[in-house]
């Protein structure tokens, strides 16, 4: 389905076809309230993606619109195939010091809503506005992320350039807030990225060594809320809804359910008929996106998956036909 057949029909079940009571922006609000709670609530939409890894880098980004954490997968630069990492509900030290294997981390934790360390390092040449340290810039570092002078009194300013050759600096805005808002030799500064919204993925420990360019080494299955659609997506290759099959009629009704509510002239018992339509739906269609969730899961770890991206190669895998090692690919 896409958005604008999602518009008509929606126009069509609430008797507005030409738009005369619910404008263009209005229905594609509609459309976008839907589809986000939708996804939220069934969890249905799922994808991989993947990171590079940092030698004694800890915590790793993830995307904002990310709701649940599948499994996490890990490859050593001597492995040619991700092996699943351990979830972590109870951080402890005890537990991240068990089972240690060097090269690569065992456990695998969420951080909702935290700041994402980018550097910990100590100055070796500074000015107000400048500085270098005792060891080389991460790739992560990025301008308008956050740069606190820890040793001046947590003094703060904001990256805005980042120079990677001939010799490695940061140049920043001034600092302020410390006292005496310079970066001096000896000094500790941290960067932080300035999102604090977004969730982190923090493995345990470590790795040990950073992946070569163009590697990604660390690999998150998770699912995640529809993307947003805008006026410029609509009739383009953009424009296909990504709602399960199974969702689609719960996913209408939820559009004429916001209709109704932003309409003044609707009845609250009009509002509550549809949200009621809504739930009888989308509680019959339940089940069934949940069971398709299941056994998605079940054919990428066997190899079966049919939407794919790239290859990734999973520890135990054997074909149908009994070839062991071969690439499995998924979204």
């Amino acid at each position: 389905m896409t958005a604008r057949e999602a518009i008509a029909e929606m126009r069509d079940m609430i008797s507005d076809r030409h738009g005369d009571y619910h404008q263009d922006d209005d229905a594609l609000r509609y459309l976008n309230r839907a589809a986000q709670y939708i996804s939220t609530e069934s969890e249905s939409l799922r994808s991989g993606i993947y990171r590079e890894v940092e030698e004694g880098q800890s915590s790793y980004g993830l995307p904002s619109d990310l709701l649940q954490i599948d499994f996490v997968a890990f490859r050593s630069p001597d492995e040619s195939r991700f092996t699943p990492l351990h979830p972590l509900r109870n951080v402890s030290s005890q537990a991240i010091n068990q089972n240690f294997e060097t090269g690569r981390p065992i456990y695998y934790s969420l951080w909702g809503r935290a700041v994402r360390e980018r550097l910990l390092g100590v100055v070796t040449e500074g000015t107000a506005t400048t500085f270098k340290i005792d060891s080389s810039l991460p790739s992560g570092v990025k301008v308008n992320d956050e740069v606190l002078n820890v040793t001046d009194r947590g003094a703060e300013a904001r990256v805005i350039k980042v120079v990677r050759t001939p010799i490695e600096s940061v140049e920043t805005t001034r600092l302020t807030g410390g006292e005496r808002n310079t970066f001096e030799v000896g000094d500790t500064v941290r960067i932080l990225s300035p999102d604090r919204t977004s969730q982190t993925l923090h493995i345990s420990p470590p790795p040990d060594f950073t992946s070569e360019p163009g590697v990604e080494n660390l690999f998150v299955y998770h699912a995640h809320k529809h993307r947003v659609i805008r006026q410029v997506d609509i009739d383009n290759e953009n424009d296909l809804l990504e709602i399960d099959p199974n969702l689609e009629e719960a996913f209408l009704h939820r559009m004429c359910y916001h209709a109704s509510v932003a309409d003044k002239s609707v009845s609250d018992s009009a509002a509550q008929y549809f949200d009621g339509k809504y739930n009888v739906h989308y509680k019959r269609a339940m089940p069934r996106v949940r069971q398709k969730i299941r056994q998605f899961k079940s054919l990428w770890f066997e190899g079966q998956a049919v939407e794919r991206v790239r290859d990734v190669n999973l520890i135990g895998y054997t074909d149908v036909i009994g070839h062991t090692g071969n690439s499995v690919r998924i979204v």
